[in-house]
């Protein structure tokens, strides 16, 4: 054990004091973060899957067996439960937009322990990257050293390591397509499941990820300062893909469907998801969402296979590090956390993936072992991501910082009967018709879960605005959703309590939004000039977000990039077949009829794309019904161009408002755009 006496200093401005406070030893802390993982383990109940090592872990500590996420996606997820914050304060709902364009002042979780003599070092997925500078840098400010990256497999495609697909990859690499994009429409999509090769651990990244993570453990065991040793893990995140002796634990008989496939009874169909990640094209033998009809039941148990086999993979990775822990001498000093990001649909209510507000998307795993003091024991009691930074902080004799918005769980660590709030809440967003990007808030409490979606200004932070549907579950009487009883009598209290809960919420949210904010940071002093009278939201991408703008690309894939000048970067390897497949649009414009307006953006292409764009004003519901004003096709090129359009607005049905849609499917390379302005020119006389 480390036996040395330092001096902590409290983080100026966000400790209760500025002064520095002196501590005998600190808890190291082993950070375990698993890509998409599910309570699909022993200590959750899970009598089929094989995790004997995280349930060693959990016998040593809590396991909280009502925590949940603040999002059900990856970026959000991780961003909340770093930084503390919820998402209506990160701003990150989205897999673009970056914290600290938002925040570049927070301090994370391993920044504080950093700037609090710990020595913070980190590797694998910790942050989601779309969500911090690059996968390589990792946020640096958070870390005592530059972010560890663990190595390669040279033998590995798209994650996948069979000897077969590896050659087709190359030989399509040799023939000049090295883009991801395109390689996997020639390919017919990569393999969403490869348990069959034997192969050892670490010739897939899990296995390279925990040697790296055992090589940092062996590295700073023996020095004086205490450590934060993140180590997160990608599996089981698709493509399901782990060695054949872990497919091998099971028979594929034992696995069976979801016992509901039907989306719950008198739920908003909008709540209701597709299966995103996974039909978008990029996976084979999975149908993608425009087929319709589900995917084939012998596919569903492959996964549902493939995801079992990656969680024990991932398990035994688990293993390698706690056993590393122990030889190290410093298992009685240090704190070991694990947690999964997220949820995930393995085919219930017809869904897949995670993006929802129901029990399977926000569910987690979250295990804390105090090893000075082990006990294995577990709660019951509400639990929420924001909650593990203050708890870490407790645990480490730190100051909590003031600006967080969880609560420490040391209370439940003592007892587990104890609860220090009512309910958690998540949150997604959704885009309706009629009313445009809207979201999603959830309050799980012990038993029930009340839902929220809400038609607000959620871009500002705050929760309140016309609830446009309710939904209600008792998880005692129907663990399965299989029914909304948001208007079932019987549960009139039970759902006025919830909404008491969700009004105290939502009004705390908007009290803080409130408040007067800090200047803006110099990043985002440099977005461009927005007219007071632009008709379009975030014309200028501001802080990297894209939102409200949506970019539709399943027929002609595209990538959005929001470079550091607020240019909007398209990233396109191809054409498609017809200019509708892939396109930039912005819906329910609050334009009104027999109005003229003008349009005007500037745009430039990589190269001569040897295609047009077309430019259309049409419905926001019913796309399908004649366009309200705007029509035109241009040919952009390699300069800078100021494109205008002045129209006139036909009879606007204000049930479904006008959509501005860029189609960009004739483009064959990479287009920018930027500075766009839609004014109001004047009423048709």
């Amino acid at each position: 054990m480390k036996s040395n006496l330092f001096l902590l200093g409290a983080l100026a401005g966000l400790a209760a004091s500025g002064a520095s406070i002196a501590a005998e030893e600190k808890p190291n802390i082993l950070f375990i973060a698993v890509d998409d993982l599910k309570p699909i383990l022993g200590c959750y109940g899970d009598e089929l899957v094989k995790s004997p090592n995280i349930d060693r872990l959990a016998a040593q500590g809590t396991v909280f067996l009502n925590a949940h996420c603040q999002q059900a996606v990856c970026g959000p997820s991780r961003a909340s439960l770093l930084t503390g914050l919820r998402p209506d304060t990160t701003k990150v709902w989205d897999l673009k937009t970056r914290i600290r364009d938002i925040l570049p002042d927070v301090v994370t979780l391993p920044q504080y322990l950093k700037e609090n003599g710990y020595t913070a070092v980190g590797t694998g997925k910790i942050y989601d990257p779309r969500s911090v500078d690059s996968r390589n840098a990792n946020d640096p400010a958070s870390w005592s050293r530059p972010y560890v990256q663990f190595g390669d497999n040279p033998d590995e495609e798209f994650g996948c390591v069979n000897p077969e697909f590896v050659a087709k990859v190359r030989a399509l690499k040799e023939k000049g397509i090295g883009k991801d994009g395109a390689l996997k429409k020639r390919l017919g999509g990569t393999p969403p499941v490869e348990i069959d090769q034997d192969v050892p651990d670490n010739a897939y990244a899990d296995g390279r990820i925990a040697d790296t993570g055992i090589a940092l453990l062996n590295e700073l065991a023996p020095k004086d300062e205490p450590f934060f040793i993140a180590v997160g893990f990608k599996k089981p995140h698709l493509p399901f893909v782990a060695p054949k002796k872990y497919a091998d634990l099971y028979k594929r008989s034992q696995f069976h469907l979801a016992e509901v496939k039907e989306r719950p009874e008198g739920a908003p169909d909008f709540h209701w998801q597709p299966g995103w990640e996974l039909r978008n094209g990029s996976y084979s033998d999975i149908p993608p969402i425009g087929d319709g009809g589900p995917i084939p039941e012998d596919m569903q148990i492959t996964l549902i296979h493939g995801y079992y086999a990656c969680v024990s993979y991932t398990d035994a990775q688990v293993g390698r590090l706690l056993d590393a822990l122990e030889q190290s001498g410093e298992a009685d000093n240090t704190i070991v956390v694990l947690w999964g990001d997220h949820g995930w649909h393995l085919g219930d209510h017809g869904m897949w993936c995670k993006h929802t507000n129901y029990e399977q998307a926000t569910h987690v795993p979250l295990i804390i072992a105090d090893l000075r003091k082990p006990k294995g024991q577990q709660s019951m009691s509400v639990a929420e991501f924001v909650d593990v930074y203050p708890t870490l902080c407790e645990l480490a004799g730190l100051p909590v910082p003031e600006v967080l918005e969880g609560d420490s769980l040391v209370r439940i660590l003592e007892d587990p009967s104890a609860m220090v709030k009512d309910a958690a809440v998540s949150q997604f967003p959704r885009h309706v018709g009629g009313h445009g990007e809207i979201m999603g808030y959830a309050w799980r409490d012990s038993r029930y879960r009340y839902i929220e979606w809400v038609d607000g200004d959620f871009y500002a932070g705050k929760p309140s605005g016309e609830v446009i549907a309710r939904e209600f579950y008792d998880y005692k009487a129907d663990p399965l959703e299989q029914r909304n009883l948001i208007d079932n009598p019987e549960y009139v209290r039970e759902i006025n309590r919830m909404q008491t809960i969700a009004a105290a919420y939502k009004q705390q949210k908007d009290q803080v939004e409130s408040k007067p904010k800090p200047a803006p940071a110099k990043k985002q002093a440099k977005q461009p000039v927005e007219s007071g009278n632009n008709l379009l939201l975030n014309p200028g991408f501001a802080s990297g977000a894209l939102a409200p703008w949506k970019l539709q690309d399943q027929k002609a894939p595209a990538t959005a990039v929001i470079e550091a000048d607020g240019t909007l970067k398209l990233e396109i390897n191809e054409a498609g077949k017809q200019p509708y497949h892939r396109t930039l649009q912005q819906p329910d414009l609050k334009l009104e009829s027999d109005t003229k307006y003008l349009l005007q953006f500037d745009m430039r292409t990589d190269a001569d794309n040897g295609g047009d764009i077309k430019v259309s004003v049409v419905h926001s519901i019913d796309y399908k019904a004649p366009h309200y004003g705007l029509m035109r096709s241009e040919t952009p090129g390699a300069e800078w161009t100021t494109l205008q359009y002045s129209f006139k607005t036909k009879e606007i049905d204000p049930n479904d408002p006008a959509c501005l849609k860029i189609h960009l499917g004739n483009l064959n390379s990479n287009a920018f755009l930027k500075n766009f302005q839609l004014t109001e020119a004047g009423k048709k006389k």
